[in-house]
C-alpha cells in the first residue's frame, strides 16, 4: 500500500511518500478500513517533530482520524462487514496510522458513517468531536442552562464544542480573533469575545470554561464559580508546545488542589485526554445526520501533498480542520 511516512522526527520535510506492505489483521476484533480521507490534527504535527516524547518506532505512519471502507473484520466483530462506510479514531500509541491506504482499527473504535455526509467531512471529525464531547458532556457533565466560554472557537475541537454546548442548551459563549468572529456566531455561540482584547476577563459566574488552547488557566479562575465552577483543558503543553517540567508539576498541582475542592462542592480542573469511542461517534453521527451540527473543512490535500498539510497545520490560523485525501 501506499503510505506517508515519517523515518525520522523533524519539519514537515522529513515525510515520504514509500510502498510498504499491508497491514495484517491478526486480532478477532480486528477491522481493516481502506481508508478514503484522514486529517491533520496538531497532535500529527507535534509527533511527526519529535516535541511529545512518546516511544514510536522509526519509520511510522502518523494519523488518527479517518473515513473508509471495512476490507475485511476480525472473527468476533459483529456490527460491521465487508463493504461498509465508517469513520473512526485509532489510538496514536500502538500501530501505524491512517495516512495510509489501508489502516487496523478494533470494533470499537469505529461507527458506521451517516448519510449526506462526505468522506472528507466524517474524517474531519472523530478526534476533535470525540474530545469536545469527552470534555464537555463526559467530564464537565454540562447541563441546560448553564454558561460555558469555549477558549478558540473557530479551530477544529472548538467549532464542535461551540455546537455541542449550544445542542446541550447552555449559554455559549467563545473567544476567536474578530476576522472569525462570524464564523462562530454562525455556529451558535451567544457573543463572541476578541481574546486579544482580553474580553473574556469580563464574565464572572460562569459554570464551565473549556480552553482548547492550552494557556488561559489562571484568566480562567476568576471567570468561574467558585462552587461547582469546572476547568477542562485539551492540554498540558505550555505556548511554545514543549512537554517541560514545569508544565507537568504546575498541572499535578492544579489537579491536587481540584482533588480536595471537589468534595466540598469547589472548583474543578480537568485535562481531557481523548480516548476512541464507538458510542461516542454513533452520538456524534446522529447530530450530524440532523443537522444540529455541522463540520467544517478549510483545506483539502491529497496525500502526496502531506508536507504542505502539516505546514498549513502549524500556522496555527486554520479555521475548522484540514483533511487528506487518499484517492
Amino acid at each position: 500500500m501506499r503510505a506517508a511516512v515519517v523515518p525520522r522526527k523533524g519539519p514537515p520535510e522529513v515525510f515520504e511518500l514509500r510502498e510498504v506492505p499491508d497491514p495484517v489483521l491478526r486480532r478477532a476484533d480486528g477491522v481493516l478500513v481502506r481508508v478514503r480521507a484522514t486529517s491533520v490534527n496538531p497532535i500529527d504535527t507535534y509527533l511527526r517533530g519529535g516535541l511529545v516524547p512518546v516511544p514510536l518506532r522509526q519509520p511510522f505512519i502518523p494519523g488518527g482520524d479517518a473515513c473508509g471502507i471495512v476490507e475485511a473484520v476480525g472473527d468476533r466483530v459483529r456490527d460491521f462487514a465487508v463493504g461498509d462506510r465508517v469513520f473512526g479514531l485509532r489510538p496514536y500509541i500502538g500501530g501505524d496510522g491512517c495516512y495510509a491506504e489501508l489502516a487496523l482499527f478494533r470494533e470499537r473504535e469505529l461507527a458506521k458513517a451517516p448519510a449526506g455526509l462526505s468522506d472528507e467531512e466524517l474524517a474531519s471529525v472523530p478526534l476533535v468531536g470525540l474530545t469536545a464531547r469527552q470534555a464537555l458532556l463526559d467530564i464537565a457533565d454540562l447541563r441546560a442552562g448553564e454558561r460555558v466560554l469555549v477558549h478558540g472557537g473557530s479551530g477544529g475541537v472548538g467549532s464542535f464544542a461551540i455546537q455541542l454546548a449550544r445542542a446541550c442548551e447552555a449559554t455559549v459563549y467563545t473567544t476567536a480573533s474578530p476576522r472569525n468572529h462570524d464564523f462562530c456566531r454562525e455556529l451558535g455561540a451567544h457573543e463572541v469575545l476578541d481574546y486579544r482584547a482580553g474580553e473574556h476577563r469580563q464574565l464572572r459566574d460562569l459554570d464551565v470554561v473549556f480552553d482548547t488552547i492550552g494557556a488561559y488557566y489562571l484568566d480562567s479562575l476568576p471567570s468561574l464559580r467558585r462552587r461547582g465552577g469546572r476547568f477542562v483543558s485539551t492540554t498540558l503543553l505550555g505556548d511554545d508546545e514543549r512537554m517541560a517540567a514545569g508544565n507537568f508539576i504546575k498541572h499535578g498541582l492544579r489537579v491536587v488542589a481540584s482533588a480536595l475542592r471537589s468534595p466540598f462542592g469547589g472548583l474543578k480542573t480537568a485535562a481531557v485526554r481523548v480516548k476512541p469511542d464507538g458510542p461516542g461517534l454513533r452520538h456524534l453521527a446522529g447530530l450530524l445526520e440532523s443537522g444540529a451540527i455541522r463540520t467544517h473543512v478549510s483545506h483539502t490535500f491529497p496525500l502526496d501533498q502531506i508536507a504542505e498539510a502539516h505546514r498549513q497545520s502549524q500556522t496555527k490560523r486554520t479555521v475548522g480542520k484540514i483533511v487528506v485525501t487518499i484517492p
